[in-house]
């Protein structure tokens, strides 16, 4: 069985499943069990709305464990944080039931996580940084009321197909902000046409959806 059919395995929605928007995993050396990672954390809603936001701050990780109540859904936040580069954007999508946030509603909250600083790997340059920033304020929210429309399809292997159908969600919902992002993205990256873009930067994104237990198993994080 290949490695994206493991990963893929229990990936379904109900699962601990998230994507990375930029940057990818990265896991700390064995060796290395004290950690201090710089992250802003959001909780958001299925319609994209903030329900909370804890700006940038320093969470302290000693043998592998941050005590810091203050971070949400402490067993998968905690683990991403130390397992992934600088910078990184994440979006995971947990079920109610299984987060500690009680003042959301929906089923189902999608937690925006921006990683810019790890003691082992250092911190992100000023230009990574305005980048990502601008992600999470003007990108996240369009994008997580997009996929939230229809992430019970959101099956492996299809990612081409979602990319086109979140991109013309994003694109219906004529958010300014968005457009200022793709500006930015295509300053960035390429010269192509909004939609195109969107379309490229989405198959990106969702292209590997990625599940705790699986990714564990296979080696990418470690808890």
């Amino acid at each position: 069985m290949s490695l994206g059919n493991l990963l893929y395995a229990s990936g379904g929605q109900g699962s601990l499943r998230y994507v990375f928007l930029h940057g990818s995993h990265e896991k700390a050396p064995a060796s290395v069990n004290d950690v201090t990672v710089e992250a802003h954390i959001q909780a958001l809603t299925q319609e994209g709305h903030i329900a909370s936001d804890q700006p940038r701050t320093r969470y302290q990780f000693v043998n592998g464990v941050c005590a810091d109540p203050t971070m949400p859904v402490r067993h998968l936040v905690g683990t991403l944080l130390k397992n992934v580069s600088i910078p990184t954007v994440i979006i995971a999508e947990v079920p109610i039931d299984q987060s500690n946030i009680t003042h959301v509603k929906d089923p189902y909250v999608y937690l925006a996580l921006l990683v810019t600083g790890r003691t082992d790997l250092g911190q992100c340059d000023a230009t990574d940084r305005q980048y990502v920033e601008k992600m999470l304020h003007d990108f996240v929210p369009s994008f997580v009321q997009s996929l939230a429309m229809k992430s019970n399809e959101y099956l492996p292997g299809d990612a081409q197909n979602l990319s086109r159908d979140v991109a013309e969600r994003m694109k219906a919902l004529d958010n300014p902000q968005v457009d200022e992002f793709l500006q930015l993205y295509r300053q960035r990256y390429i010269g192509r046409k909004d939609l195109n873009i969107l379309e490229t930067c989405l198959l990106h994104i969702l292209k590997m959806p990625f599940e705790v237990t699986s990714a564990a198993r296979q080696g990418l994080i470690r808890y």
